[in-house]
């Protein structure tokens, strides 16, 4: 009986500490005043500053994902485009962001072929009507794969025309 009790003890023992380590309390962030004043303002405000602070061409409709981030003592908006077709001989900025208690911003560019050379300034990506259904084909393409799933889309999916 001892036996049968001790195998079915040990493995219940690690189980639940394995249970515990994946799920770790959740700590509240401290934050700094400058922060929580611009937390209190909310999300759609900080977007706003952020917007303003970026690129004069810079607007919502240019990307499909925007994030708040922050850990207490720094405030980071991003705005991105996951999903992506490139025509040939194209480059644009499809990332960009503000760190906004600095001001610093950042912007990651994207070209087809990879070592394109602009001759002028690179353009903010804009999703064209072309684009759409280059991207709508290749959905279709990719089995158990949805146009829908794209709008929670994490990750990454560049397309380019050869």
């Amino acid at each position: 009986m001892k036996k049968y009790t001790a195998h079915l003890l040990i493995p219940l023992l690690v189980v639940f500490s394995y249970c515990n380590a994946q799920s770790p309390k959740k700590e509240k962030v401290k934050m700094n005043k400058e922060v929580r004043t611009l937390v209190n303002l909310g999300k759609d405000a900080i977007i706003q500053q952020a917007l303003t602070a970026l690129d004069k061409k810079a607007s919502l409709t240019n990307f499909s994902t925007t994030s708040v981030q922050t850990n207490g003592k720094e405030v980071y908006v991003v705005f991105s485009n996951p999903v992506l077709y490139l025509p040939l001989n194209s480059i644009f900025k499809y990332t960009m962001g503000v760190h906004l208690m600095t001001g610093a911003q950042f912007s990651n560019t994207i070209a087809n072929p990879e070592d394109f050379k602009p001759t002028t300034a690179i353009p903010i990506y804009q999703e064209t009507v072309t684009a759409t259904e280059h991207i709508a084909f290749v959905v279709e393409a990719i089995p158990n794969l949805n146009a829908s799933d794209l709008k929670d889309f994490e990750g990454s999916l560049i397309i380019r025309e050869k």
